[in-house]
């Protein structure tokens, strides 16, 4: 969940490209800064999107291992926020 954060939504974006089955929600607050964002990153990193449905956990597979996430910033950027 991005929490309609356009700068969250487009730097895991681009984190999808190496971690596979990486799921956005809220992808259209990026509109807002980069409209053009979902098919540059589509045709210049060549990465491969697919509707969130049909993640393979709501097809009944097994969930992937919880992965850690590092939030790193300057201080007052929210991170103990985004934390929670």
């Amino acid at each position: 969940h991005c929490h309609d954060d356009h700068r969250i939504a487009m730097s895991f974006a681009v984190l999808g490209c190496l971690l596979p089955d990486l799921i956005i929600t809220e992808k259209e607050c990026v509109e807002k800064t980069y409209p053009e964002f979902w098919d540059h990153l589509r045709s210049r990193l060549g990465a491969t999107l697919q509707p969130a449905s049909s993640h393979p956990e709501e097809d009944g597979a097994a969930p992937l291992e919880s992965p850690h996430v590092i939030l790193i910033g300057m201080r007052g950027a929210g991170k103990t926020t985004m934390g929670r």
